[in-house]
């Protein structure tokens, strides 16, 4: 997320800070609808694209379903 930030010409402590809610936020989803063994029995692409997912959402670009 970092870069993605700074290559927008935003000031690196700015882009560090966002990036941690935005982090923060995905794994407070995880945690939310998953428990520990379930998100040990996903696949890493199953838990990739509900990474993608949840960054979606806790960016505001998707509303959760």
């Amino acid at each position: 997320m970092i870069p993605t930030y700074d290559s927008k010409g935003m000031p690196w402590n700015f882009a560090f800070s966002l990036a941690s809610q935005g982090c923060s936020c995905v794994i407070d989803k995880f945690r939310e609808n998953y428990t520990h063994d379930q998100l040990l029995a996903l696949s890493d692409l199953e838990r990739e694209e509900q990474s993608l997912y949840y960054a979606q959402v806790c960016s505001g670009i998707t509303q959760e379903l």
